[in-house]
């Protein structure tokens, strides 16, 4: 089958925006994460500090062992997954970007429309740090919480 090259210009542009797509419907995704979980992580972090609640021992060493066994289920399965997703629809995106000429000179304009880094998308050169940074984030809110756990108890005393 002979395409001509206005159709694979079509082609590729309704290919880029599908993935453009898929890439902002992931982002969503871990971003809705994040944020609820650290929300929930310092609220609970505030109630328990400001309240009249003490642990003993045991409750709380089950309080965190139940969340260092989220934060690894939500790392190790839901992100990965995510992050997975994530850099395949970036690598795919960005050679179809190349095809396009997005990092070419003199394809659609006298410079390269993006920066040649880009091209990198999805792959381990890539520069995006939007997961780890999430990660970072969910860390420190489950840490504050551990902290304000310990805080509550004997177990440190």
């Amino acid at each position: 089958m002979n395409i001509n090259d206005d159709k694979k210009v079509d082609v590729l542009l309704s290919a880029l925006e599908e993935r453009y797509s898929a890439i902002h419907k992931i982002r969503s995704r871990l971003q809705n994460l994040s944020i609820w979980a650290l929300g929930i992580f310092f609220a609970a972090s505030g109630w328990l500090f400001q309240s009249d609640v003490y642990f003993q021992k045991h409750e709380q060493v089950t309080l965190l062992v139940g969340l260092t066994i989220l934060i690894l289920v939500l790392f190790k399965t839901y992100m990965k997954d995510l992050e997975k997703g994530f850099k395949g629809q970036q690598t795919v995106a960005a050679k179809i970007e190349n095809e396009l000429g997005f990092y070419t000179e003199g394809v659609l304009s006298e410079k390269q429309l993006y920066p040649s880094s880009w091209r990198d998308a999805g792959t381990d050169k890539g520069e995006g740090k939007y997961f780890d940074t999430n990660r970072k984030l969910l860390l420190v809110g489950a840490i504050a919480l551990a902290l304000t756990i310990l805080s509550k108890g004997s177990l440190l005393f």
